[in-house]
């Protein structure tokens, strides 16, 4: 006659899961990180300061048109309307674009004149830049005062 067999112990019987940690919060979208600067160069880019474009990106959560037209109301000095017919708007990738409606046609260069003794031009990588004959400088500011709301089609 054979001994008998001990029952092997049962592994998963006191098995109690660990419990899952909690997810680590996210890291802010990077995403969204570029596009707040994106907007935030294209305001000072457009001749805005950079705090007063900063505090209406804030005031607007992060809408660029909407921040466009906060900190426009607060440079009403300027006379910087587009051509009658012309728009400009703010492309998804935060990049602004205008549209000629006369013409049906859009483009990325703004279609108002440029001040005496400056010409726009682009470099070989194409980005642009802006040349003052007068005092023999080249800027990547746009010299022409920020574009204010109407004339709109």
């Amino acid at each position: 006659r054979q001994p008998a067999k001990k029952p092997s112990p049962n592994l998963n019987q006191n098995y109690q899961p660990k419990p899952k940690a909690s997810p680590r919060p996210k890291p802010a979208n990077q995403n969204n990180n570029q596009l707040d600067q994106a907007a935030l160069n294209l305001l000072v880019e457009a001749g805005f300061p950079r705090d007063r474009a900063q505090a209406a990106l804030r005031a607007a959560g992060g809408n660029l048109e909407q921040a466009f037209m906060k900190v426009m109301e607060q440079n009403d000095g300027y006379d910087a309307r587009l051509p009658a017919g012309w728009e400009m708007r703010v492309h998804a990738d935060g990049r602004r674009y205008f549209v000629n409606h006369n013409e049906r046609t859009t483009t990325w260069d703004d279609p108002r004149p440029m001040p005496d003794g400056w010409s726009m031009n682009k470099d070989p990588r194409g980005k642009t830049y802006f040349s003052n004959h007068r005092e023999r400088r080249t800027s990547w500011t746009d010299p022409r005062p920020p574009i204010q709301p109407g004339n709109r089609p």
